[in-house]
Parts: structure tokens; C-alpha cells; sequence
């Protein structure tokens, strides 16, 4: 039986889609527009007492570059994604949290357990699927909208909306980062994340060791009289 030269070019055509469509399942490497993303912050208090409030956030948004098919290629095992990451990344900022409030400790505080204390680290991430962007927004329960097309343009604007929450309420914003604890950390390590998105350090502080303490001291010792 012999095609016409019509049915060979459909024939072609539906063989080049397919390969198109397979490779784009089984690439390592997701779109830039569809890639994960997250940034994490904490809130920061003296036990019992709100007159110094802080908001340590990320000076960055992560992104990772990886398809669901290169976290599994990375890691080497069944059952390595996003949240993986999300996980490992979690235990280092908490680590580093932790050796804030060391830093931050006033030993001249009669009360020793009126110190700065730290949240467990909370995430905001956005994915893509379904052929758009899936993400859940803690300020007013926002969700992407229509106009919202790539994960780090939601998530930016999430950002700026949880900063804003949080000076009318207050608080002190911080950035920090917890990137240094990555090396413990296998998957926070291994996912070489990119950091896209910078806060202005014009427009907020970067954290060092001995600034919280100085907004506290004065709180803590009077408490201490």
C-alpha cells in the first residue's frame, strides 16, 4: 500500500508532537516560568512581652530548576520532589534561627527566659500544574489569578503583601538568610537552588548578630529592676 505524500507529512507531524510532548514530560529541567519557588519568614517576640516584634524573612526567593522527573534524576531515589527540598531547607532555617536567638541572648536579664524567641520557620511556595499556577497565599487568602502566569511573579507579589501585613502590625522587618546551614542539609545542598527576587537592603535591615539585641536590652533589664 502506498501513503500520499499528505499522509506522510500528518504522519510526521503527529510523530514529532509526540516526541515533543514525551520530552517535555520526562526534562530535568522545568520551564523558567513553571519552576518551583518559595521564600520563608518567622515572627519574632520577648517571651511575654510585645514590644519588640520582628519579622526575620528571606532576602530572596528560591527557585529550583527542576522538573518533577529531575528531583527524582538528583536525588537518586523514589519519592524525591519539591517537598523534599521544602523539608531539608525547613530543618536548616530552623538551625539558624536557633543560633539567632544564641546570638541574641541577655545574660544581664534577671528573667532568663524573657529573651527573643523565633517561630518555627514558615514557607510560602508556588509550583506550577494543570497549566497554571498553584499556590496558596497566607495574606487574604490569596490565590493566583489569571494574570498571575509564572510561579516567581505570584510569589513576589505575595511577598509584598505579607510585609505590608505585618508593618501595620508593627513589626520590625529583618532579612536573614539560611543558606549557610544548607551544607548539613542533602537535599537543601543538592537542589542548587537559585535566590532570585532581592529585598532592598535600602529599604529594610540585614540581619547581624547584635542588632536584636539591642532593640531588646532595654526591655529585658528594665524588666529586670
Amino acid at each position: 500500500m502506498k501513503f500520499s505524500n499528505t499522509l506522510k507529512c500528518a504522519c510526521l507531524i503527529i510523530a514529532f508532537a509526540t516526541t515533543d510532548f514525551l520530552s517535555a514530560q520526562t526534562d530535568p529541567i522545568a520551564p523558567v516560568g513553571e519552576r518551583d519557588v518559595f521564600f520563608y519568614y518567622s515572627e519574632g517576640k520577648l517571651v511575654n512581652d510585645d514590644r519588640v516584634k520582628i519579622l526575620m524573612i528571606s532576602q530572596y526567593i528560591y527557585r529550583s530548576k527542576y522538573s518533577f522527573n529531575g528531583y527524582k534524576e538528583v536525588f537518586g531515589f523514589d519519592g524525591g520532589d519539591f517537598g523534599t527540598v521544602i523539608t531539608s531547607v525547613t530543618n536548616a532555617t530552623s538551625e539558624r534561627l536557633e543560633e539567632i536567638e544564641k546570638n541574641e541572648y541577655n545574660s544581664k536579664s534577671k528573667n532568663r527566659f524573657h529573651q527573643i524567641q523565633f517561630t518555627y520557620p514558615k514557607f510560602v511556595q508556588a509550583s506550577y500544574g494543570f497549566d497554571k499556577v498553584t499556590c496558596f497565599c497566607p495574606v487574604n487568602s490569596n490565590e493566583p489569578s489569571e494574570y498571575d502566569n509564572t510561579t516567581s511573579s505570584f510569589l513576589f507579589k505575595c511577598r509584598e503583601q505579607l510585609i505590608a501585613e505585618y508593618l501595620k502590625k508593627g513589626y520590625k522587618i529583618v532579612l536573614f538568610e539560611s543558606d549557610q546551614m544548607f551544607e548539613r542539609h542533602r537535599f537543601a545542598k543538592e537542589a542548587n537552588l537559585e535566590r532570585i527576587n532581592p529585598l532592598s537592603g535600602l529599604l529594610y535591615e540585614y540581619y547581624d548578630k547584635g542588632d536584636i539585641l539591642n532593640l531588646t536590652r532595654r526591655f529585658q533589664e528594665e524588666q529586670s529592676k
